[in-house]
């Protein structure tokens, strides 16, 4: 699909960028084109026809520049003409010159007109090119000839750069080893053919590196699991061990106070009481005797609850400190490194060491807060101390060891299959060695060889077999001449449908090859056609012409862009709703169609194309317009349609969403809200007078005076609402009020409660009305917060 257009330059576009005008806004599967008369509607479509007829006209190709931006890539003027995955149709003025010419000249007889379209012009050529074709038959064979000669001696030169290449690589270890059998140039054209068909990339130089080590990789030993360390386990006795020893309370009725509360002197008397115990009875340190009594009261401080803590802590104490050396000896238990593994799995081990570390750093960690917790205790042995968590480190332990274990499976079952991996090595640098080969001798196979010897070969049987079929091929596209009878026919259906049942196509001539078509008015040939008339002959020919694709649409895997210039002639819109309803049927609502483009500069086409069923709920709406260049030159620039275009179908439907936009809360001071839009707010009167003669109109069709009192109270009721809004709608909306009519700005809050009572009035006298005109303006009271009420 087209998602945007930038025209540097053609006709009178001139340095237009797409993302500067539409920055956020991309074409979708229907777009609707604006423009008045001149602003460069029908050259934008004259692009799109350059496309379809693969080239550009005469008159614009000087200097012609553009880019379509597609889903799958740009199509350009350097471009267009090669294979894309889109076919185009455009009509406009162009087109009814091209396949109506008669149109344009009243000095042909009206018989320009017998075979309809290019298309089957083209078929009469190709009949007649049949002949000529015949005549140089002979001389396309003897190039041919000469071309398949050159082929087989080219054949000859490849195969013998393929002999040698496919000798190289026998003679090569690192490529091919004798037990896999013979490699020849049939081996080597097999594995290009693999090579090409699974679109095999070349190396980079660490994948080479990397399978040149594998070949040349030596047999290692099997490795045997690691086992899960005992140290694991003892950690985790050891901390709910900690834990309780850290928070055990030790009985301290017959404690000495003043050592309980100092832990410093506590432990200071503790080594002097162990110092005296054999039989001293006086203090080395001040010489004065020590009581009897002063002993009782050391020995049940210094009971053998306490002392057993100590002696448990400090037991624990020598356990933690030697269990520090738990992963350092697992790993020298294992008796594994790096250089234990193949290359190929060098980054997996030092995946797996990293973490072994990680885990090795947090259990010294989990230690040393163990042994903390522990020697702080010992300090203040009467005080038990709230425990400090510690993680536990059992399951990385478990999966570190699972991970080593794994990676040791993975070595040894490649150790088993070592010589399948060297093999499937060299198979990747065979390939790498092939293609690079392939590459930069053009090289190819005997097969593709072969195949463009049998391609030329097929070509000189289909020019025999061209003659042979002479009259059968010339027979079969004359048949399709015939077709243009229902062609005539779904053509005047047209124009029935549009109701000219006085125009008519007709056959002339008797003879298939002399068939000629002319155009009737009441049985009678037609001339001086009306230029509605010709407008609406062409595209109803047009129409015929895309029915028929959308319907077969058996080219471009339907991706069938079409773009419809101006249908509506300028002197005679009186078939406006039959040419969208042809649209509407033909195109839009059996949605066979990949992208469709309507331009138009006539409001009332463009209100009912507002209206075309969309494909995918995918709609874009823009505008032509011409502005003035720095140089005094104009061009035409796309840019966004106007809301006011875009959204409002119908002037009626616009009054209505203005009056709306005066009850819609504003976020403030309405007074102050309304100081920017002055203009409009002296246009309210106005708008509501107009509102009201329409509705009133439409309500109450007989009524000489849509304003008038009766109708009034009819929407109000007996109120005084009716002598208000008459009173406001009159002097706001005419000259000789004006000197209060001026003043009305200033008085908001009257302007916005006639605004309420006209919709609430109209909401409750004709809700569904209302209703209807809310969703056709795209408004919802509920959601804006507007109350409307059930009543005036």
């Amino acid at each position: 699909m087209i998602k945007k257009i930038d025209i540097p330059s053609f006709g009178q576009f001139k340095g237009y960028k797409w993302d500067k005008r539409l920055k956020d806004i991309s074409f979708q599967e229907l777009n609707v084109i604006y423009g008045r008369n001149y602003s460069g509607k029908t050259t934008l479509s004259r692009i799109f026809a350059s496309i379809e007829q693969g080239h550009i006209a005469e008159e614009y190709i000087k200097g012609a520049s553009f880019k379509l931006t597609t889903e799958e890539g740009e199509i350009s003027e350097s471009t267009f003409s090669t294979t894309f995955p889109y076919q185009f149709r455009v009509y406009n003025s162009d087109f009814v010159k091209r396949n109506l010419a008669f149109f344009y000249d009243e000095t042909k007889p009206i018989e320009s007109f017998g075979i309809i379209g290019e298309e089957n012009n083209e078929i009469q050529r190709q009949i007649d090119l049949i002949s000529k074709d015949l005549d140089s038959t002979q001389e396309e064979l003897n190039e041919y000839s000469s071309e398949l000669k050159k082929l087989k001696e080219e054949s000859k030169k490849a195969g013998e750069k393929g002999t040698n290449k496919a000798k190289e690589i026998k003679e090569n270890p690192q490529l091919w080893m004798a037990q896999y059998g013979s490699y020849d140039i049939t081996k080597l054209d097999e594995e290009i053919e693999k090579i090409t068909k699974e679109n095999i990339p070349e190396l980079d130089d660490a994948a080479i590196i990397k399978y040149k080590r594998m070949v040349n990789e030596e047999e290692k030993s099997p490795l045997q699991h690691a086992s899960l360390p005992a140290g694991k386990e003892q950690l985790r006795r050891y901390t709910e061990l900690a834990k309780t020893l850290v928070t055990k309370s030790v009985n301290i009725s017959k404690v000495i106070e003043v050592l309980q509360k100092d832990a410093d002197l506590n432990k200071w008397v503790e080594t002097g009481y162990h110092l005296h115990q054999e039989g001293h009875k006086i203090c080395k340190f001040c010489m004065n005797s020590i009581a009897e009594s002063r002993w009782k009261e050391l020995y049940e401080h210094f009971s053998k609850e306490s002392s057993d803590l100590k002696s448990e802590i400090e037991a624990l104490v020598d356990k933690l400190r030697t269990a520090k050396d738990f992963p350092a000896e697992f790993i020298q238990k294992c008796n594994i490194t790096s250089i234990s593994f193949y290359s190929s799995y060098a980054e997996k081990y030092a995946e797996w060491e990293k973490g072994w570390n990680n885990i090795k750093e947090e259990y010294i960690q989990i230690i040393e807060c163990l042994l903390s917790q522990l020697e702080a205790r010992k300090r203040d042995i009467f005080t038990p101390l709230q425990w400090k968590e510690v993680d536990d480190p059992s399951k990385k332990i478990d999966g570190c060891i699972l991970f080593l274990n794994n990676l040791i499976d993975e070595h040894n079952i490649y150790t088993q299959n070592l010589d399948q991996e060297k093999k499937e090595a060299r198979e990747h640098l065979r390939y790498n060695s092939i293609l690079q080969f392939f590459n930069e001798s053009g090289y190819k196979t005997t097969k593709q060889r072969k195949e463009k010897i049998e391609e030329q070969e097929r070509k000189c049987n289909d020019l025999n077999e061209k003659i042979r079929n002479q009259e059968e091929e010339r027979s079969k596209i004359q048949l399709e001449l015939k077709d243009e009878k229902r062609a005539i026919k779904a053509i005047n259906d047209l124009l029935e449908y549009f109701g000219s049942k006085q125009l008519r196509l007709t056959s002339e001539g008797k003879g298939m090859s002399s068939s000629r078509f002319a155009i009737q008015r009441s049985g009678k040939t037609a001339y001086n056609l009306s230029d509605g008339e010709k407008s609406l002959i062409a595209f109803c020919y047009f129409m015929v012409k895309i029915k028929d694709e959308l319907d077969s649409r058996d080219s471009k895997n339907g991706k069938l862009i079409i773009f419809i210039d101006d249908p509506i002639s300028s002197l005679d819109s009186n078939h406006i709703f039959y040419m969208f309803s042809l649209i509407e049927t033909i195109i839009c609502h059996p949605q066979k169609y990949h992208q469709l483009f309507i331009s138009t500069h006539n409001l009332e086409f463009l209100k009912y194309v507002q209206r075309l069923t969309e494909k995918n709920k995918g709609r874009c709406n823009l505008s032509i317009w011409r502005e003035e260049c720095d140089n005094s030159e104009s061009r035409s620039v796309i840019g966004e349609m106007p809301p006011l275009l875009r959204d409002n179908i119908t002037e009626y439907g616009f009054l209505f969403r203005e009056i709306y936009r005066y009850v819609k809360p504003c976020g403030g001071d309405r007074s102050k809200c309304l100081e920017k839009e002055y203009t409009q707010f002296y246009n309210l009167p106005n708008n509501m007078r107009k509102f009201l003669e329409c509705y009133f109109s439409y309500r109450h069709p007989h009524s000489q005076s849509p304003l008038d009192r009766e109708n009034l109270e009819w929407l109000f009721g007996d109120t005084p609402f009716p002598a208000m809004i008459n009173r406001i709608i009159n002097e706001g909306s005419h000259l000789a009020w004006g000197g209060r009519g001026a003043s009305l700005i200033t008085d908001t809050k009257e302007a916005e409660d006639a605004s309420l009572r006209i919709l609430k009035a109209i909401k409750k006298k004709d809700p569904e009305h209302f209703d209807s005109l809310c969703r056709a303006c795209g408004i919802n009271p509920q959601k804006d917060g507007v109350n409307l009420g059930q009543t005036v």
